[in-house]
């Protein structure tokens, strides 16, 4: 499906008033194909998705629940803004792809409770106003056994790899408040969403969804994690500090 899925982007970036528009497809197939990343994950460590069902609570073009719904999942996916919607849902129809949109806030989702088996949050809570709220939320629609997956950037990850959100790097060794008028003054950076916070350790990101009921993890991929699995105490750190997501699980 992922030539398709280009072609599709392609099209739909033909009206769109970005300049820099092999920038934008290139960043919608890279979620592709990190929501390729985490379908490998789920269902290596928790279940198969065929027949799940699973929401991208903030989904934006949809090109990570796409991944689930090749995968054989019922999936639903909700954003505040209309990602051309219209065209996203005849695309997943072509590909035989069950996919039902809503337009809603995350921390007020169109749902009933015990809806969903698996839930994406992806480079979410860094934007939102509440993330206690987004977390009762997670909970309330979780069926038991039921997991959610959140990415966040960690701060001290970005300091090497760029902030992402402005790709500079190091730009988060300064003190949150003034990152962005850096990013912005400084280096002429543009970003069109707020940023409400930046996490410095996992603990902060689980606390929310802790408060809810749920458990969690973090996780490292990558060569981090193959230089710290047999050093415990490096291995906890970089799970604190460098995550790469955090998953949930209501039990």
């Amino acid at each position: 499906m992922r030539k398709e899925l280009e072609e599709y982007f392609r099209e739909i970036l033909k009206s769109d008033a970005t300049e820099d528009k092999e920038g934008a497809l290139s960043w919608r197939m890279s979620c592709y194909d990190s929501g390729q990343d985490i379908v490998n994950y789920v269902e290596n460590n928790h279940f198969p998705l065929k027949h799940k069902t699973v929401l991208d609570s903030a989904c934006a073009w949809g090109s990570h629940i796409l991944s689930f719904g090749a995968a054989g999942a019922e999936v639903f996916c909700a954003d505040l803004n209309d990602h051309c919607y219209d065209k996203l849902q005849d695309f997943a129809k072509q590909q035989k792809i069950s996919l039902k949109i809503k337009q809603a806030n995350c921390e007020t989702l169109p749902f009933d409770d015990c809806s969903f088996d698996l839930i994406l949050g992806l480079e979410l809570i860094e934007h939102i106003e509440s993330p206690q709220k987004y977390a009762f939320e997670v909970s309330r629609l979780l069926r038991k056994g039921g997991i959610c997956i959140v990415t966040t950037p960690s701060r001290w990850k970005s300091v090497y790899w760029g902030e992402p959100h402005y790709n500079i790097k190091g730009l988060t060794l300064l003190p949150f408040v003034t990152q962005r008028f850096v990013a912005t003054h400084i280096f002429r950076k543009k970003y069109p969403f707020p940023i409400t916070r930046q996490y410095n350790t996992a603990s902060a990101v689980m606390q929310p969804f802790l408060n809810a009921g749920l458990s969690g993890t973090s996780k490292i991929n990558g060569i981090i994690a193959k230089k710290t699995k047999n050093i415990p105490l490096l291995n906890n750190i970089a799970k604190e500090l460098l995550w790469d997501f955090i998953v949930f699980e209501k039990k």
